[in-house]
């Protein structure tokens, strides 16, 4: 993978150069709804309540995958979008982009400030600090990748 991808300094040049208007290369998401799936996670990253929602059989294999160098492949399902897209929660893709960029600094904070802490991923079950980076690295590298902000 490339540049680092977790922090809102790290993703700000890059949604920069994304639009309303830029077409994915694959899946269903326009770019707003990329952001605010963005967004979601890096919220939900300090929530304590979040269910896991893959069997605990298939957990290890799901955390293995998450340490690799392996990337999430286009049309990877999510359980959490299961029922599929949200509908949008901002009225302007530029107040979405603004809430990631202050997700990413809430979820940075909020762990240094709780460096012990481990909170709920859907798919990868418990995760502390070093894991939620991992995934967010993983993760944003994706859906960058998916709007040709990166080349997979």
């Amino acid at each position: 993978m490339e540049a680092a991808l977790i922090t809102s300094q790290d993703l700000a040049p890059y949604l920069e150069k994304l639009s309303e208007d830029t077409p994915a290369i694959f899946g269903d998401m326009t770019p707003q709804q990329m952001v605010e799936h963005l967004e979601t996670i890096y919220n939900k990253a300090i929530f304590k309540g979040n269910p896991i929602l893959i069997s605990e059989e298939s957990l290890p294999k799901m955390r293995a995958f998450l340490f690799s160098d392996k990337p999430i492949v286009p049309g990877f399902k999510t359980p959490m979008l299961k029922d599929g897209l949200p509908p949008y929660k901002h009225p302007t893709f530029a107040m979405a982009k603004a809430a990631l960029l202050e997700a990413a600094d809430t979820f940075h904070s909020y762990f240094k400030a709780n460096p012990e802490e481990t909170t709920n991923n859907v798919s990868f079950g418990e995760l502390n600090y070093e894991g939620w980076n991992r995934f967010f690295q993983k993760h944003n590298h994706h859906h960058f990748v998916q709007f040709g902000l990166l080349k997979g």
